[in-house]
């Protein structure tokens, strides 16, 4: 008897623990528990089967619970309504069980785990009622400690190895309260799940019609819908401190928007009503479509009494904004959401400063809304007031650290500012949590190269290919889907990358050719990964350019030979700039365009300076005298202007075609 009054103390504890947020605390109180009765708890592995069709069997977590031994319990006959602190009473009345909801025909899963050795009493022995609450209390710790469902695996399965010990028992007579919070959890944690979803909600259904009279459908008969077969007052409040079960009415807020999360917005709006929660009862009739029967809730409700919060309801199911400025003037301007709802009212009609205007207000009266402050940054940027949108994404970011968009509109206002410093961190942030926004990959390249960071400006171009080519599609923050076409490498960025390195590395090679050190011969080493990374990343740029029509994408090679050129291989300065010159040439109408015009004598001028270098071949000579009165001959062909002035470029072509006729 004392040992059940130390484990129903220690219990109780470690549930108040549960219920303030104690991370960590209530486990021991639990542990303690479960040894002041001498319950013996396990998790570990056992062989079987968990699906109808499955062939092989393979390890299933279950929960061993038993008495130690000496432990004055008899297994066979053990009165599992009372534990040790109620042996002395009569017990002449038999508790009514809540309805216990197997799986549908026709589910693919076993009831319960199919062991391949169902002898073990520790996995199937009666345990008394105190034990099956310190059984749950430890399924508790469980979901205290981490995240549960079906994409966390391993607390879903121990959370289901405890749940499914206690649910077992259910063939002897139930404590109505420990039984309910048992059904009630596993339909929780199953409400993801697809296999187990129909499961769960009719199970929430029977533990919600447990509180009523009405005749469902878990309650067919007049005897189980409050007659006779329904569990007694005494029942139900008997071992209330020893479990955590919710009241009726957040018991049924919670079916209901579970009803509503799958889409029967209908039948959880009736719950809503019934527990006079109005604002969700109005929102899943209109998500339901039926924007009248919202309407006329919300007219009723007024003429019960004027709210603020009834008046914004309308005015969002209306439209009308006259509305909106009813429920500020009755709440004194003192409704966030009202000023909310007017400030989105305007920006969605693009009425930009109006929205500011009641966003600010929205915020003042509600600071910590970090939706409303995202809006606000965002309006602040369309209206040019980057001081404004600077602390408005700053606030989202200290209320909602995981929000990659708001890091990144915050860098992105830094890099307006000119302020590169600032605006690498927030990139780096962003791109933490999410990787798969081209944008972000941008603006991080962007700030690299101001910044002389050439080794992480050239991931991120990498990146920027990966992403387009790989997927052809982009997600933002707020987990929207965007296309994004093929990116192309801009030729000013890719300058800029290959001048620094390259810069970088002479200056490392010469700085280590003076009197080298170990400091120095490491940034000599560095340098020298970084000129083998940039060389990798032109090879890649290469193999993805397509040379169109306009010559677009020949710069590549100009760049190639400039980079071969700097690194001493000058076996491939002639072969790139042949690729760039043929590519430039298919450009209709370069002979008139002075852009082309110029690119096209710029790489004849250094083709002609490589080939004329050799002057032991006269074939080269040649060569080079054929290229350049080929390209003044179309450029006369084509350009001549009305006064009779020949352009510059064919004048240049015509001066080196002499010097190359007087080399032959």
């Amino acid at each position: 008897k004392k040992g059940a009054v130390a484990a129903r103390l220690r219990l109780e504890y470690g549930l108040a623990q549960y219920h303030f947020d104690r991370k960590g605390m209530g486990r021991e109180d639990y542990q303690t528990a479960a040894e002041a009765i001498g319950l013996e708890v396990m998790v570990t592995g056992r062989m079987g089967k968990r699906t109808k069709f499955q062939q092989e069997s393979k390890a299933q977590m279950v929960v061993l619970a038993s008495r130690k031994e000496g432990t004055d319990i008899d297994y066979k006959n053990v009165n599992i309504n009372d534990d040790e602190d109620h042996n002395n009473e009569p017990n002449n009345t038999k508790e009514q069980d809540s309805v216990c909801i197997d799986h549908a025909e026709d589910t693919i899963l076993h009831e319960h785990v199919a062991l391949d050795d169902p002898s073990d009493p520790s996995t199937t022995c009666i345990l008394p009622i105190l034990d099956r609450t310190v059984l749950l209390a430890l399924c508790l710790d469980v979901k205290a400690r981490s995240p549960v469902s079906p994409d966390n695996p391993l607390s879903f399965g121990e959370m289901s190895a405890y749940l499914s010990r206690v649910v077992a028992m259910s063939s002897s007579a139930q404590c109505w309260t420990v039984f309910s919070t048992a059904l009630l959890e596993r339909a929780w944690i199953e409400s993801d799940g697809v296999h187990t979803r129909e499961r769960s909600l009719l199970q929430l259904q029977a533990l919600v019609d447990q509180h009523t009279t009405k005749l469902t459908l878990t309650q067919s008969t007049k005897e189980s819908a409050g007659g006779d077969g329904s569990a007694k007052v005494e029942d139900r409040v008997r071992h209330l401190h020893l479990i955590v079960y919710p009241p009726r009415w957040e018991l049924r807020s919670d079916f209901a928007t579970r009803l509503a999360k799958v889409g029967m917005v209908t039948s959880a709006a009736e719950i809503y009503a019934g527990l006079e929660d109005w604002d969700n009862a109005v929102d899943c009739y209109t998500r339901a479509g039926r924007v009248e029967q919202a309407e006329k809730l919300i007219r009723e409700r007024l003429q019960e009494k004027e709210t603020a919060r009834m008046y914004t309801v309308l005015g969002d199911i209306t439209g009308k904004i006259e509305y909106y400025h009813k429920a500020i003037e009755i709440s004194g301007g003192k409704f966030a959401r009202a000023h909310e709802a007017l400030g989105r009212k305007h920006f969605a009609e693009n009425r930009l400063l109006e929205a500011a205007d009641s966003l600010h207000a929205a915020v003042k009266v509600r600071p910590l809304t970090p939706s409303v402050w995202f809006l606000l940054g965002t309006i602040a940027m369309r209206l040019e007031r980057w001081q404004v949108a600077l602390e408005a994404f700053s606030e989202v970011v200290q209320q909602e650290p995981e929000m990659g968009d708001a890091w990144a509109n915050v860098a992105a206002v830094h890099m307006r500012n000119r302020d590169p410093e600032r605006a690498y961190p927030c990139l780096a942030e962003s791109l933490r949590r999410n990787r798969n926004v081209w944008r972000v990959w941008q603006g991080k390249l962007y700030t690299c190269i101001d910044l002389g960071k050439y080794d992480e400006a050239m991931q991120s171009t990498h990146e920027l290919m990966n992403l387009a080519a790989k997927t052809g599609v982009s997600k933002g923050a707020t987990g929207e889907v965007e296309k994004v076409e093929r990116y192309e490498v801009e030729e000013k960025c890719i300058r800029a990358i290959v001048r620094g390195v390259l810069d970088g590395a002479d200056v490392a090679a010469a700085i280590a050719g003076e009197g080298p050190s170990r400091d120095q011969i490491a940034a000599a080493d560095s340098a020298t990964r970084s000129v083998q990374r940039l060389d990798a990343l032109l090879s890649e740029i290469q193999r993805n350019a397509k040379l169109a029509d306009d010559g677009k994408g020949a710069w590549i090679w100009d760049v190639r030979a400039t980079f071969s050129a700097r690194i001493g291989r000058t076996d491939l300065i002639l072969d790139n700039l042949m690729v760039e010159y043929r590519a430039i040439l298919n450009v209709r109408g370069w002979e008139t365009d002075e852009i082309q015009r110029a690119k096209v004598c710029r790489v004849v001028g250094q083709i002609v300076n490589l080939q004329c270098a050799d002057g032991m071949y006269k074939a080269s000579w040649t060569k080079a005298k054929y290229m350049v009165r080929s390209v003044a001959n179309r450029i006369r062909s084509k350009y001549i202007s009305a006064e009779g002035k020949i352009p510059q470029d064919l004048m240049d072509m015509d001066l080196k075609l002499c010097e190359v006729e007087e080399g032959i």
